[in-house]
């Protein structure tokens, strides 16, 4: 019986590889129920994403409706800790970790 003898680092990279697929498929999958939902009323969106490292990309457009220039951050703040409450109050048992 021979033994096969797998790389770290080839292990490392698929998995990266895989949880790179699944994060762009519930990045897709969340956008299309977002825009869904949100039928002809859809005024624009912000989207913030980050590498494993911390290099951020960004896209928004903001071309109809009333969050505009100075006001979008402060609504994209507001809206994501607003998220980021309901997370946790749904699940206390994060914060015992």
């Amino acid at each position: 019986m021979t033994k096969r003898v797998v790389k770290l680092s080839v292990v490392r990279n698929q998995r990266k590889a895989a949880e790179a697929k699944s994060l762009r498929s519930d990045l897709f999958n969340s956008a299309r129920r977002i825009s869904s939902a949100m039928g002809d009323e859809f005024g624009g969106y912000a989207i913030v994403a980050w590498e494993r490292n911390g290099d951020v990309y960004s896209s928004i457009n903001n071309s109809y409706g009333p969050i505009r220039g100075r006001a979008l951050p402060s609504f994209c703040r507001d809206a994501i800790s607003a998220h980021v409450t309901l997370d946790i109050a749904k699940s206390p048992s994060e914060l015992e970790d």
